[in-house]
């Protein structure tokens, strides 16, 4: 009879001390297929991902929740989101009513796509401060829909116009102003108008009364802030969707002078471009495409080609963007046919390359190619093939001329 520690069964799969066998080897070096690279980057992978939690566990001796909440932007500005949700949970564990974990935790949930989690985060900041912070109820608008959105953003424009008049009030009279309080500026009212008004251009535009409401609040945007060239864009829009074609290009006109250089000399423009991108551009990306496709429906041309021109300096692989600018050169004619096939071509080339998935884009594309035909370079392309393999045609009758004379001889 065996006894003592020697005549214990093992468990399956551990060695004497307990441990698993081959434990590093059973997830990674295991794995059919993968070379020596593959596996030594899985292992620094799982060594950064243990480094993150040790240093997240770290925290919960070491950290106020402010300071967790510091960490959480600084997770940010580095793309680590992993790292910053790690870091928010930590915080509202400690804290589940904290109003700024809430809102930094809603901020990130809605930059990582959780938009139910997002909008449980925003919602529990309403019900602890509905009066204070305008913040909670811009992001709320974003993740609800109809006149749910419109309530959102008219109560965060109600609490943004008695901060604002909180602040003036204590400038006149010399206060101290709240440190914790938000600054709120006329560009951020201005830009909530425009939320509600675009709901009622697009989500609610068949609503009773959505284009009385649609005016009324572009009218307050710009009443607000007439320097704010979205307020400007959107009333083009407006304008276009009533087909009053001189009043949308008045409006587009004036939003491009907000913040479209005046022309100079092309070479130079696009040189400077270049050089300097904005790190902050005055319109997000997405309003600059939506000026671009108002002015080619204004054919407003050259305009719309420095849109889109600057656009693709900033970004070059947006599908979109070149195939705007390849419709831009197609509408203008015979001249322009060369450039709006390159375009288009280019649109189409990169279209699999970045994950686009817009059908009906792709399908104008390719309808628009076929109607342009080959360019000059790719018929010469053809026609040398076409050459070549008549070459080789030749070549191969010649050859069974000889065989067959040569058969006749003998």
């Amino acid at each position: 009879k065996m006894g003592g520690a020697r005549g214990r069964k093992r468990k399956d799969g551990k060695t004497q001390n307990g441990k698993k066998a081959n434990q590093r080897g059973s997830d990674t070096y295991d794995v059919p297929g993968l070379s020596k690279a593959e596996k030594r980057k899985i292992l620094e992978e799982k060594r950064e991902k243990k480094k993150a939690e040790t240093a997240v566990k770290k925290t919960k001796a070491k950290f106020t929740v402010d300071e967790l909440l510091d960490k959480v932007e600084e997770c940010l500005d580095s793309f680590n989101y992993d790292v910053a949700q790690k870091f928010c949970q930590r915080a509202l564990e400690l804290e589940p009513d904290n109003l700024r974990a809430l809102e930094v935790s809603g901020s990130l949930l809605l930059e990582v796509g959780d938009g139910e989690k997002a909008k449980q985060c925003f919602g529990r900041a309403v019900e602890l401060s509905p009066d204070e912070g305008f913040t909670k109820y811009m992001c709320l608008g974003q993740l609800l829909s109809g006149e749910e959105a419109v309530a959102c953003y008219n109560k965060g424009i109600q609490v943004m116009v008695a901060q604002r008049q909180k602040q003036r009030t204590q400038v006149e009279g010399a206060a101290a102003c709240d440190p914790d309080s938000q600054t709120v500026s006329s560009q951020e009212i201005s830009s909530a108008y425009c939320s509600i008004a675009e709901i009622y251009l697009t989500d609610s535009c068949f609503e009773d009364s959505a284009e009385d409401k649609c005016l009324e609040s572009l009218s307050r945007a710009i009443e607000e802030c007439p320097t704010n060239p979205e307020a400007h864009l959107l009333m083009a829009s407006y304008r276009l969707s009533k087909d009053s074609r001189d009043e949308a290009k008045q409006a587009i006109e004036k939003s491009l002078s907000l913040w479209l250089p005046d022309r100079r000399d092309a070479e130079e423009e696009e040189e400077e471009m270049e050089e300097n991108v904005p790190e902050e551009p005055p319109l997000p990306y997405e309003q600059r495409v939506a000026t671009s496709k108002i002015l080619i429906e204004l054919e407003m041309m050259s305009a719309a080609e420095r849109v889109l021109a600057g656009l693709l300096v900033e970004d070059d692989e947006v599908v979109q963007v070149w195939y705007l600018l390849g419709w831009l050169h197609y509408l203008q004619g015979e001249d322009h046919k060369s450039v709006a096939r390159e375009n288009l071509q280019h649109a189409l080339k990169i279209y699999p390359l970045v994950g686009c998935d817009d059908g009906d884009m792709l399908a104008h594309i390719k309808e628009l190619l076929e109607e342009l035909g080959p360019g000059e370079e790719e018929e010469g392309d053809g026609e040398e093939e076409m050459d070549e393999e008549q070459e080789e045609f030749t070549l191969e009758d010649e050859d069974e001329e000889d065989s067959t004379e040569n058969a006749m001889d003998h």
